[in-house]
């Protein structure tokens, strides 16, 4: 069985803007850094201890919402390559 597949470039800017917000979605950051409370911690180890694991935290997100922000491009870089192969192949059939 034999077929085609059609991907609309709709479906293409849709797939690229909800990765791309995925990405957005799992970076951590500007939520902790931020503030979510105002609890105070009796010591000044604990304290420390848990700013530096949040600092790693907020870090490793970050690259992981990078890394998926770039996956996000793909889509993108497809439509655009659909896009071209369209525009050559209108091009030959007018000649």
């Amino acid at each position: 069985m034999s077929g085609k597949l059609k991907i609309s470039y709709d479906a293409l800017d849709a797939l690229s803007t909800k990765v791309t917000a995925a990405g957005d979605d799992i970076e951590i950051g500007s939520k902790i850094e931020g503030g979510q409370g105002n609890a105070e911690l009796g010591s000044d180890v604990v304290s420390g201890a848990l700013r530096d694991a949040t600092a790693q935290q907020v870090q490793r997100s970050k690259i992981a919402a990078d890394s998926i922000r770039d996956a996000g491009k793909f889509p993108t870089s497809v439509k655009r390559s659909y896009a071209d192969a369209d525009a050559a192949q209108a091009q030959a059939a007018g000649k």
